[in-house]
């Protein structure tokens, strides 16, 4: 599903201030193992993810 060294499009769910909201940011995949994706930008922290998680909504190339 994921190609490495390409962008895409993620939308997750997150808490924010006590609710859950929608974040979406454009992200590199760095590394797929199973249904852990590893993200990178150059903006933020890399971060693994859980794509069969309930946080995880959608992914779409950027």
């Amino acid at each position: 599903m994921f190609s490495l060294g390409k962008e895409y499009r993620i939308i997750m769910i997150v808490s924010s201030s006590g609710e859950w909201t929608h974040e979406a940011g454009v992200w590199t995949v760095l590394d797929v193992e199973g249904s852990l994706i590893k993200l990178g930008n150059p903006h933020s922290s890399e971060k693994i993810v859980n794509t069969a998680s309930w946080h995880f909504v959608s992914a779409e190339p950027a």
